[in-house]
């Protein structure tokens, strides 16, 4: 190992390899694009050993995070407008021409906009960004919707309907009415709606 005392300046390589290390926050990955391929690992040792790396990798850290608050500031508001601006807001729905005095912003949560003039009159298509999708957003945005969990079960339709606590005459009733219409015609099938019994 050297032991020589660092030099007291950063390189553009270093604070290149800084920024890439807080970006992608792997060493080896941060050292092969900055250093190129094989570059040792003793490298980033190299580097923090300086006295002005922890500081400038600190002020680096600090400046991603301010703009991460702006740029979560700006999705919220922007998830925001999409759940209030209807397509009415921004188009005249006698014509399907644009509003004049629409707000700048409300136009960002138009997606698509086309007119076109053809032999049968105008024709306008307007796609909105999606509502649904922005509520979901905002949701996760501030932690209120539970995460995903995988509940793939390798077990057969036959093996679930059997272990469930639905009644066997009503599980052997289902397994017969299923079994008796992939026979015969699919619409000879006996359909129960939700709540009937």
């Amino acid at each position: 190992m050297n032991d020589k005392p660092a030099p007291k300046f950063l390189t553009r390589y270093d604070k290149q390899y800084l920024a890439k290390l807080i970006e992608i926050g792997d060493e080896r990955k941060a050292l092969r694009e900055v250093f190129g391929p094989g570059t040792p690992m003793t490298k980033h040792d190299e580097i923090m050993r300086k006295p002005l790396a922890r500081k400038e990798f600190n002020r680096m850290m600090e400046e991603s995070d301010a703009n991460m608050q702006v740029a979560a500031g700006l999705a919220l508001k922007f998830l925001q407008r999409a759940m209030a601006v209807n397509v009415t807001d921004v188009i005249d729905p006698e014509t399907g021409a644009p509003k004049g005095d629409v707000p700048e912003e409300y136009w960002s949560v138009v997606s698509q906009y086309e007119r076109n003039e053809t032999e049968a009159g105008t024709r306008t298509k307007v796609v909105m960004t999606d509502k649904l999708r922005a509520a979901t957003q905002i949701l996760k945005l501030h932690g209120l919707t539970q995460p995903k969990q995988d509940v793939n079960v390798n077990i057969g339709i036959v093996q679930q309907l059997k272990s469930s606590e639905v009644p066997d005459d009503e599980v052997d009733a289902l397994l017969d009415n299923f079994f008796n219409a992939r026979k015969g015609n699919i619409s000879d099938a006996e359909v129960i709606e939700d709540g009937e019994s």
